[in-house]
């Protein structure tokens, strides 16, 4: 391993990356000289006596490394010396300093970048895949292998907590061999340490009832609002009713807009709507059509508060009795003509969107 650089600068904040960055620096320097003296400090237990200790050259010659966590949020007068550090830094010290990355502290990042200093970025992973590839570059690390689904399952079983997610891989390799699969997983862990609204809608749409239940379950037990559950299904159907017919020379971005979901969605949308048709059908579900121009008239059931929608407006109404023979769209018979009485035909007034009215309501009623 070669001797580290002066200066390091670790960029992210992951704190499972940025400590191992900061131990194979350690680690390095160790090879050149055991008995380096390595100083960790923080912002907040930092003085500038200290910092100008610690960063001075030695009378004896001993190597120090000093690790300034955190170092956007130094004062300013201890960032003005750590510039001032880095346009002149010593010979037997090896800094490293990590930095969150974003615009607080930004001139000490742009003074070390431009001091040469050798940066190291620890962005951690945000999406399922890249939380997936985390956990395989962990077992090839330590020259194991693990399957794919088996790499899902112990992000699904541990949590989206990278440092969990490394412990358990960690378990895994010290205590099983050969290739680890999904059943090895399962052995070690078992349940659904996260669970949210998206997981549910996704389980939901494609169609996999009995997975879709065990996240609610999940979902609900370690607190998931409701109504977040519900925002989300009525997201998933929206964005599937997008990407099942997108509009002509409608670019990606504007179709991710309309969906109202990023852009790196739009793919899982695809998949999702494959398995839809155009009357709304997903694989084995059954889901109620929507009723034609002939058969909206007759989609009005007696009980119902107000009138069912005209056959301008889209049919949402369940299934019901049909109004009877010699019925046209648009028209509905009057519940006392059931009844045998002589009232006429009535025209039912569209609600067409807006809010029923207490005349809607009486129509309904039959008075």
């Amino acid at each position: 391993m070669p001797a580290p650089a002066l200066i390091t600068l670790i960029v992210g904040d992951e704190e499972l990356l940025v400590d191992r960055a900061v131990a194979a620096v350690v680690a390095s320097a160790r090879e050149v000289d055991p008995e380096v003296d390595v100083h960790d400090l923080v912002p907040a237990q930092v003085g500038l006596s200290t910092l100008v200790e610690v960063t001075s050259p030695s009378l004896f010659g001993d190597r120090r490394v000093v690790v300034l966590r955190s170092s956007q949020d130094l004062t300013k007068d201890l960032a003005a010396t750590v510039v001032d550090y880095l346009s002149s830094p010593a010979d037997d010290v090896n800094l490293v300093l990590t930095h969150a990355g974003g615009a607080k502290g930004k001139a000490l990042l742009q003074a070390a970048t431009k001091a040469g200093a050798h940066r190291v970025d620890c962005k951690g992973p945000t999406k399922g895949p890249e939380r997936v590839a985390f956990v395989k570059g962990e077992f090839s690390a330590a020259g194991r292998q693990i399957t794919g689904d088996a790499a899902q399952a112990l992000v699904d079983a541990v949590g989206t907590e990278l440092r969990e997610i490394a412990a358990a891989c960690t378990q895994l390799i010290a205590d099983t061999e050969g290739r680890v699969d999904a059943t090895a997983v399962a052995r070690y862990h078992s349940g659904k340490a996260e669970a949210s609204g998206f997981t549910v809608a996704d389980r939901t749409v494609e169609g996999r009832l009995p997975e879709a239940l065990e996240q609610l379950r999940w979902s609900l037990a370690v607190g998931t609002a409701p109504v977040l559950i519900n925002s989300a299904l009525a997201g998933a159907v929206r964005g599937i009713a997008v990407a099942a017919q997108p509009p002509r020379g409608m670019s990606e971005a504007d179709l991710a807009k309309r969906a109202k979901v990023p852009p790196w969605k739009m793919r899982g949308l695809r998949q999702q709507a494959r398995g839809w048709n155009v009357r709304g059908s997903p694989g084995r579900w059954r889901w109620w059509p929507r009723p034609t121009r002939s058969s909206r008239a007759e989609a009005v059931t007696p009980s119902t508060r107000w009138s069912a929608r005209s056959s301008r407006s889209p049919g949402r109404a369940a299934s019901a009795e049909p109004a009877g023979p010699g019925a046209v769209s648009g028209w509905s018979v009057h519940p006392a003509r059931r009844a045998g009485c002589s009232t006429p035909w009535t025209r039912r007034r569209p609600l067409r969107g807006r809010r029923p009215t207490g005349r809607d309501r009486r129509d309904a009623r039959g008075r």
